[in-house]
C-alpha cells in the first residue's frame, strides 16, 4: 500500500489521485508518457511527447484537454515537457527525481 498512498493526496480539501489524472492524460495520442506529482507551488504534470509532436504545440493541447476533463482541483498548475522521463534500474519511471527535493534529476519548464 505505501506506493498507492503516496498516489493519493489531499489538495484544497480535496482527495486527487495521481494515477487517475495521469490515465485521463494518457488518453490524448500525442502522449508518450505522463507522470503527476505534489509540488509545494501545486500540482505538476511531468509529459514526455511521442516523437515528430512539437512541445509547445503539445503542453498548449494538454492545457485545453486539463480544462475540458479534469475537475478543477485536479488542474496541474504546471506542464513540464520532458524529452525523457528519469528510469530506475529496473526501467520505471523514477517519480522521486521530479520532486523538488531531487538534486539528482533537473528539469526544464517551459
Amino acid at each position: 500500500m505505501t506506493g498507492r498512498r503516496s498516489s493519493v493526496f489531499k489538495l484544497h480539501g480535496q482527495w486527487v489521485s495521481s494515477f487517475d489524472v495521469e490515465n485521463k492524460l494518457r488518453e490524448l495520442p500525442f502522449i508518450k508518457e505522463t507522470v503527476l506529482v505534489n509540488h509545494r507551488e501545486g500540482l505538476k504534470a511531468f509529459i514526455s511527447l511521442n516523437g515528430s509532436s512539437d512541445r509547445q504545440s503539445g503542453k498548449d493541447k494538454t492545457r485545453a484537454y486539463c480544462m475540458d476533463h479534469l475537475k478543477r482541483h485536479e488542474m496541474p498548475k504546471d506542464i513540464i515537457i520532458l524529452d525523457e522521463m528519469p528510469r530506475t534500474k529496473g526501467g520505471k519511471i523514477n517519480r522521486k527525481h521530479l520532486k523538488p527535493e531531487s538534486n539528482s534529476f533537473i528539469y526544464q519548464g517551459f
